[in-house]
C-alpha cells in the first residue's frame, strides 16, 4: 500500500467516496436556453466591409478660404511649446577681491545670520570667514549678472 497506514487509506477512501456522491447529488443538467445561450456567444462576430484605395481614388481640393478658417480656429495646436535654455557658470571666489570694511559692512547687515549652535550671534572675528566667503559670492554673482547683460 505505498507505505500508508490502512487507517489513511481507509480515511482517503472514504472522504474520495463523500465527494463523488454529493457530486452526483448536485449534477444537474444545463437548461436548453442556457446551452443556446452560451453557444450564440462562441458564434458571435462583427462583419466588416472595407474597400482598398490608391492615391488615384484621392481628389482633395482645399480652398484657401476655408484653410484660413481652420487655421484661426485651431492656430493653438499649432504654435511650439515655449523652449528655454540656461547655463551653468561655476564661480571661482579665489579670484573675487575684497576689502575688510566691505566685509565689516556686510557683517553688520546680515549678523543675524551668523549664529552659534545655541542660538547666539557670532561676533565679526569669529564669524569672519564664512562672512567674507559668502560676500564674495554674493559679489561674484552682482558681476555676472551684469555681465550677462
Amino acid at each position: 500500500m505505498n507505505g500508508l497506514k490502512l487507517q489513511t487509506f481507509e480515511k482517503s477512501l472514504r472522504d474520495d467516496l463523500v465527494v463523488q456522491k454529493t457530486l452526483s447529488l448536485l449534477s444537474l443538467d444545463a437548461l436548453k436556453e442556457e446551452v443556446e445561450a452560451l453557444y450564440v456567444t462562441f458564434e458571435l462576430a462583427d462583419k466588416i466591409k472595407y474597400k482598398v484605395i490608391s492615391q488615384k481614388d484621392i481628389n482633395i481640393s482645399i480652398a484657401e478660404n476655408d484653410l484660413k478658417k481652420f487655421w484661426e480656429n485651431k492656430k493653438e495646436l499649432f504654435k511650439n511649446p515655449t523652449k528655454f535654455t540656461f547655463d551653468i557658470v561655476w564661480l571661482d571666489t579665489k579670484e573675487i577681491n575684497v576689502t575688510d570694511d566691505e566685509v565689516r559692512k556686510f557683517y553688520k547687515e546680515n549678523s543675524f545670520r551668523y549664529t552659534s549652535n545655541d542660538g547666539k550671534i557670532l561676533t565679526f572675528e569669529e564669524a569672519k570667514e564664512k562672512v567674507n566667503s559668502r560676500f564674495k559670492i554674493k559679489k561674484g554673482n552682482k558681476e555676472m549678472q551684469i555681465k550677462s547683460i
